[in-house]
């Protein structure tokens, strides 16, 4: 198949809203005008004599029922030997189905014909018109676009960006996400373009988007191109109360002539008076399921933001023998990560477990513990310059106790080897955010108190420390969306991030129907927390199926803790999550 690329210009018209009277009874009684507008992203594809033409409609619909509307596609350009044949200029139906949120995007593909090129001749314009199925034009719906067809046609490729984009932040940014894929027709190595469009042409406009591309780069592998999922910021202005939400699209574009790709288009709208907050989701793997178990492999790669590794970056994992390392997993769940547009959270560099032999039994100086420590960081920290994103320097500093839990580290170095760690992770990667982390200190109690001093202290010191991890390992009811917001807004004072990073809530198997509930509930307090503290960065549960589960090894008669049972099938804490979860 052959493409022919359309390069489109937005025109947006806003005139006043007119009467929908004459819409058939399927429209149900709403008294407001459903605002339609065509994204101006249409793009033409196929033979030299024939163009595929999509058309990226918006309504933002006011009533509970369908509503029919008509377009037409008709040529702009009125010259005698205009290449489009308006023969196809007829008028087409398209019906949009209510939606939860009230908005509706639907992309059509209609066929029209061209005739052959004259040189002379200038480009072809057309133009798209709503109309209710009588005939009247519907304000807000009107498209311009231009058939190309003195360009060269040669083999295309299909780059579609999802339509699920997500819109979050505060009232003055936005955080937008959105998912390219490519088709298997392109060659081995693409690079694309990307920006935001506003499709919303108001004098007052919302949006306010920088035009700058960015680029993307697909490699294909054995299986085909990976879908690259990004997440880039969109400046908004103060809302006015009396405008609607504004439209956006993310185009992509070729970056050798910046014309725009077939089905390149992604649609979502700035719900800008009302803050909006979609915390990064994420879950611990380990190696051996992934590359063993296939619906494993599906699951944590479709479905999440961020990936831990269990305990491929464990110090027994890494550096088995003295200033012997060994990467060969820990490369392989970075690469996973990678492939499928995902960041890591690095765990740990520091714990008093799982450390190797040749450590917790050497007897080693003082001074020789410092350049241990120090020389594991700069290694593996380093290696992952870039690519690791958040570390667990130091992991569950504090014993059950409320004091400094006794270590190789801190018997060995003393209470500094925390200041000593950061101070060596920040050195070996300026850029990683660095945690530390810790559990039983979702709620109020004495550990709860001692992690917090020992941060303070860090903080007035001037130690590096970027944000306080909660692993959260509870029952259902134990951990509530008050108790852990409390927890959270202690250090967000101090400026530092928080994340909720091991969840997993175990209950006794087999498990019942009114257990699995009330775990949803502590499911659903956990995210309350984290959207309502606006430093909560993100949720990762320690796991995420009930078939590859630390609990039942480790609590006999406990299990059932994570979203997907052990056949990979929901369960209600799934549906919590599902919101917040990738598509």
């Amino acid at each position: 198949m052959y493409r022919r690329l359309v390069t489109l210009t937005a025109i947006l018209m806003t005139a006043a809203a007119t009467s929908w009277s004459a819409l058939p009874a399927e429209r149900a009684s709403a008294d407001t005008i459903p605002a339609i507008s065509i994204g101006d992203v249409a793009v033409s594809e196929g033979t030299e004599t024939a163009r595929k033409v999509s058309l990226p409609i918006v309504l933002s619909h006011p009533s509970a029922s369908p509503v029919s509307v008509q377009y037409r596609i008709a040529p702009e350009t009125a010259s005698a030997d205009t290449d489009f044949d308006d023969r196809d200029g007829r008028l087409f139906t398209i019906q949009f189905n209510p939606n939860a949120s009230g908005v509706t995007a639907v992309v059509k593909y209609v066929s029209v014909t061209v005739l052959p090129d004259s040189i002379d001749e200038s480009d072809e314009t057309f133009h798209v018109t709503l109309s209710d199925p009588l005939g009247a034009t519907v304000n807000r719906g009107v498209g311009v676009g231009t058939i190309r067809d003195d360009d060269p046609i040669g083999p295309g490729f299909l780059a579609t960006v999802s339509d699920q984009s997500i819109v979050e932040g505060d009232l003055a940014s936005r955080s937008v996400k959105f998912l390219v894929s490519l088709s298997q027709r392109a060659p081995a190595t693409v690079s694309l373009y990307y920006s935001i469009v506003a499709l919303s042409a108001t004098a007052n406009s919302d949006v306010a988007v920088t035009t700058m591309p960015r680029r993307l780069t697909f490699t294909r592998g054995s299986s085909g191109f990976t879908p690259i999922s990004k997440t880039i910021s969109v400046s908004v202005k103060a809302d006015d109360l009396s405008e609607g939400n504004e439209t956006f699209a993310i185009v992509l574009s070729n970056p050798s002539v910046g014309v725009l790709l077939a089905d390149a288009t992604g649609i979502g709208t700035i719900v800008d008076d009302e803050p909006i907050r979609r915390p990064l989701m994420g879950a611990a793997v380990t190696w051996p399921t992934l590359s063993l178990d296939s619906s494993y492999a599906d699951v944590a790669g479709r479905r999440f933001d961020i990936v831990t590794p269990e305990n491929e970056m464990k110090w027994d994992a890494t550096e088995p023998s003295r200033g012997v390392y060994t990467f060969a997993r820990s490369d392989a769940i970075v690469k996973f990560a990678t492939e499928h547009g995902q960041a890591v959270h690095g765990h740990a560099l520091a714990w008093h477990s799982q450390n190797p032999a040749w450590l917790t039994n050497g007897s080693f100086t003082r001074s020789e513990l410092i350049s241990i420590l120090t020389d594991h960081i700069d290694t593996v920290a380093t290696r992952y310059r870039g690519a690791v994103t958040v570390w667990d320097v130091v992991n569950e500093p504090i014993g059950d106790d409320a004091l400094l839990r006794p270590s190789v580290w801190s018997q060995g170095i003393g209470s500094d080897y925390l200041d000593i760690a950061f101070h060596a992770a920040r050195a070996a990667d300026p850029t990683a955010k660095l945690y530390v982390n810790d559990y039983n200190i979702e709620y109020a109690g004495p550990k709860a108190d001692a992690m917090y001093t020992l941060v303070a202290g860090m903080v007035s010191r001037g130690v590096p420390i970027d944000g306080v991890g909660f692993q959260t390992h509870t029952f259902p009811g134990w951990t509530t969306a008050e108790s852990l917001g409390t927890q959270f807004s202690r250090y967000t004072a101090l400026g530092l991030d928080v994340a909720v990073t091991e969840l997993d809530v175990r209950v006794p198997v087999p498990a019942s129907a009114a257990s699995l509930s009330a775990q949803a509930a502590t499911y659903q307090s956990v995210v309350d927390a984290c959207i309502a503290a606006i430093r909560c960065t993100g949720i990762t549960t320690w796991g995420f199926t009930d078939a590859h589960s630390w609990i039942p090894a480790v609590f006999p008669g406990f299990g059932a803790a994570l979203p997907w049972d052990a056949t990979y099938q929901p369960k209600p804490a799934y549906f919590v999550l599902e919101p917040y979860l990738r598509n």
